[in-house]
């Protein structure tokens, strides 16, 4: 299984382009139990990479600062 998944921003304004703190926590959490590592493109594409997903976001807003933060605890998480 590979995914990218893209998101606009990480923040709580409701908004429908946005995704709240809280259940980005909980992405990761679930990807995390269900041993599906997070990637950076490359590795996620390269051959022999069995499975993974590679978080991007669609612009350079600080609210993506959320994904330096948010998975320290789990070493499959990189974020480029």
């Amino acid at each position: 299984m590979h995914a990218i998944l893209t998101f606009h921003s990480i923040d709580d304004k409701g908004s429908v382009i946005s995704y709240s703190p809280g259940h980005f926590r909980l992405l990761l959490e679930v990807l995390a139990r269900q041993q599906i590592p997070v990637l950076d493109l490359d590795t996620l594409l390269a051959p022999g990479t069995r499975k993974g997903v590679a978080i991007t976001f669609d612009d350079g807003i600080s609210r993506a600062s959320t994904c330096w933060h948010a998975p320290r605890r789990w070493k499959t998480w990189s974020c480029r």
